[in-house]
């Protein structure tokens, strides 16, 4: 494997932790992605794992209420999971 250049095609980024990903999914596991928004947790890792979940990162939601840019955009927009 590659290491995380640029370079490196998607496949050779995660192409192994696809692989176990889909052996815990057919066992009945679920899956998640921790602090999206932040570091590698982007839109090619969502693209890449299609988890069950997405937790976002912190500084992604902090003070969401009070920063118009940070608002949802609309009542359609996604809501957060229960706990």
């Amino acid at each position: 494997m590659k290491d995380n250049s640029p370079v490196a095609t998607t496949h050779e980024r995660y192409g192994p932790i696809r692989i176990t990903l889909k052996a815990a999914e057919k066992a009945g596991f679920k899956t998640a992605i921790d602090d999206f928004g932040a570091g590698y947790a982007g839109l090619n890792m969502l693209a890449a794992f299609q988890p069950d979940y997405i937790k976002l990162d912190m500084e992604l939601t902090r003070n969401v209420d009070q920063d118009v840019v940070r608002k949802p955009p609309s009542p359609a927009s996604p809501r957060p999971a229960a706990r």
